[in-house]
């Protein structure tokens, strides 16, 4: 990120921070049981249904100006489109930035009382919570409270007092898991997926050869120009790149739907050397599109390598795979269906979501 790109970033989080104060101190928080019955969202409402309060950030980190959340369009819409779980949604991010950390949690208690929850979920983005409240919350055997973890790669150390006071914490990363295990904590393993309500094949002519979305760093660029130098006409999409605006979630889903190929890295912006399983691994099959992924750990035990999905190791493996790829039609056709067939049965959120619950 550029000096100047980073400095204008500072200085809009400061006038963030400095509103917010200057709204807590003069237009306090209408009362508890107001915003109890203003703020909740309800979906599925009826008779005999399993009653979940959704807590998750509606916005992606929590951010309006960045457009709907990774969470939203992947928990939240799975969620809605389950007819025997009967949702109310709190966004409790927003709730925290007009009205602070002590209203929200407030807040939070009075919504699952009032309207005898059976489970309270919460997907965390970052800790707000009052670690005494959800323990009290999480003792008292009236609902039971989950904990579903991002980035539990980096954040473990500083989860470690919040993961306590549920009833049970979900991570994504195997190692996390059998670590909390040890420690006598609830722990359930659930991978990334796909929300098949939305990622699936929309029947769209298949007229780009290769595309990639996602931010720019690390290695990327490298591996994008060297392509291109060698006359592969690849798409690419997202931050740092000159196709820098954010896709809407039916535009990605539309161009997805238009690959042939559809590339995937496995490294992190935080943590460039660590190869991993990611969203669009499941994502890019469920579209229909062959998925041509950086190898990353743990990939064969979700997928039959060179039958479902192709993987690559460095820039000149890339070229040759996508060449040979291109060239023949029903090499495509058949990895594309026989991996989406394995997406649609296997790894979507409404099967781990309905493990987790």
């Amino acid at each position: 990120m550029k000096i100047k790109e980073l400095l204008a970033k500072v200085w809009r989080r400061g006038l963030k921070f400095f509103a917010n104060k200057q709204y807590l101190r003069y237009m306090p928080a209408p009362p508890v049981e107001v915003l109890a019955s203003e703020w909740p969202e309800y979906f599925n409402n009826g008779c005999n249904k399993k009653k979940v309060l959704y807590i998750a950030a509606k916005y992606d980190y929590g951010d309006r100006s960045r457009g709907i959340s990774y969470e939203e369009y992947n928990f939240l819409y799975t969620l809605k489109n389950m007819e025997d779980i009967e949702l109310i949604r709190l966004d409790v991010y927003s709730l925290c930035h007009r009205y602070g950390k002590d209203t929200t949690n407030k807040v939070i208690k009075e919504v699952a009382l009032l309207n005898g929850v059976d489970k309270i979920l919460v997907l965390l983005y970052h800790d707000i919570f009052k670690h005494e409240m959800f323990l009290e919350l999480s003792k008292s055997k009236t609902f039971e409270t989950i904990l579903w973890l991002f980035d539990d790669d980096k954040r473990y150390k500083s989860t470690k007092g919040l993961v306590r006071c549920f009833n049970k914490v979900v991570t994504t990363i195997p190692f996390r898991h059998e670590q909390r295990l040890k420690k006598g904590i609830n722990s359930q393993l659930a991978q990334f997926a796909a929300n098949h309500f939305l990622y699936k094949d929309y029947s769209i002519e298949r007229d780009v050869d290769v595309v990639f979305i996602g931010q720019n760093f690390g290695h990327r660029q490298e591996y994008i120009e060297y392509l291109k130098e060698n006359d592969i006409n690849v798409l690419v999409y997202g931050r740092g790149w000159p196709n820098s605006r954010r896709l809407t979630q039916v535009e990605m889903i539309e161009l997805l739907n238009r690959a042939k190929v559809a590339l995937n890295f496995s490294s992190s912006d935080g943590n460039p050397n660590l190869r991993f399983l990611k969203g669009r691994v499941f994502e890019i099959p469920a579209t229909g599109a062959l998925l041509l992924t950086e190898e990353c750990e743990d990939l064969d035990k979700y997928f039959d390598i060179d039958k479902e999905v192709i993987t690559f190791h460095d820039k000149e493996t890339l070229l040759n795979k996508i060449k040979n790829i291109i060239s023949d039609p029903r090499l495509v056709k058949s990895i594309s269906e026989t991996g989406q067939l394995k997406v649609i049965e296997n790894y979507t959120f409404e099967r781990y979501i309905r493990e987790v619950l």
